[in-house]
């Protein structure tokens, strides 16, 4: 087993360990001491998509996509936006200063993630992009008019959460229509898509909770562990290039070593023949 391996299995261990904390101190009404550990399973994610998800591969496969890092800059920074948010939300209760400083982080960290995930070759088609952007507004309005009485009366708060909503709704929608290329691993995009629904429905539960008298039940894990799960997901889906190099480079490797092999026992057999007529 390679180190880098070793190193990831760590990375998420301490990802784990970090949200589980998080998590039980939430649940146990533990404030502040909880602030400092809710951003680092989102966090940890850094390291995995700029460096070691490639480097081990990158190195024995001389990929490409090891040196095409635009994406992966771009995920990184939506993570590291998404941390600061994570504990700007949490560093004065009730206060409107820090929730519009930690929204903002928020915000901006979905629109990294957009235009990391916007389609270099153009969308899937027109016509999957148009149906999706229909249900995903169909979504988003029956969200709203589940949570619409429940919401704070500020008109400006609704309207933005109706945009925070499909702003982070088109997650999905730019990951489901991508270009069905033969470019890249199949089942890293799904993971990726997996995340960002997982990402979307942890805030679709945050605000059917808001003003309610009857809190929905679980909510503070349910939507740590789908936004946490959704972020890992998401992170681990930036590899869909760099998987599918490798998986190419591997075929390669056994056709040329069939090659060899070949050519090996061709001579072979010719030397033999040459001994034969000899004798």
């Amino acid at each position: 087993m390679r180190w880098t391996v070793l190193v990831i299995i760590l990375v998420y261990v301490l990802e784990v360990i970090f949200g589980l904390t998080y998590i039980v101190l939430v649940l146990n009404g533990v404030y502040p001491q909880n602030v400092p550990f809710k951003p680092w399973p989102v966090l940890l994610n850094i390291p995995l998509v700029l460096v070691l998800f490639d480097l081990d591969l990158s190195k024995r496969y001389n990929l490409r996509s090891g040196r095409k890092y635009a994406r992966k800059v771009l995920h990184s920074v939506g993570l590291f936006c998404g941390g600061v948010g994570d504990v700007t939300f949490k560093v004065i209760p009730n206060s409107n200063f820090w929730f519009i400083f930690g929204a903002i982080f928020f915000l901006g960290g979905h629109l990294f993630y957009l235009m990391s995930y916007w389609p270099r070759k153009g969308f899937q088609s027109v016509q999957q992009l148009l149906i999706n952007i229909f249900l995903l507004l169909v979504v988003i309005f029956g969200i709203f008019c589940v949570a619409f009485d429940n919401l704070a009366g500020d008109t400006f708060m609704k309207f933005g959460l109706w945009i925070y909503l499909a702003i982070e709704g088109s997650m999905v929608i730019f990951l489901a229509t991508q270009p069905k290329d033969q470019n890249y691993c199949k089942n890293c995009r799904r993971i990726g898509i997996a995340g960002s629904i997982l990402f979307f429905f942890s805030d679709v539960i945050i605000i059917l909770n808001q003003g309610r008298k009857k809190r929905i039940l679980f909510t503070d894990p349910l939507v740590m562990i789908t936004y946490y799960l959704g972020q890992s997901l998401l992170a681990y889906g930036t590899r869909e290039r760099t998987c599918f190099e490798m998986k190419q480079s591997k075929t390669q490797e056994y056709v040329n070593f069939g090659q060899e092999s070949n050519s090996k026992y061709k001579s072979l057999n010719d030397d033999t023949t040459s001994a034969d007529h000899i004798v």
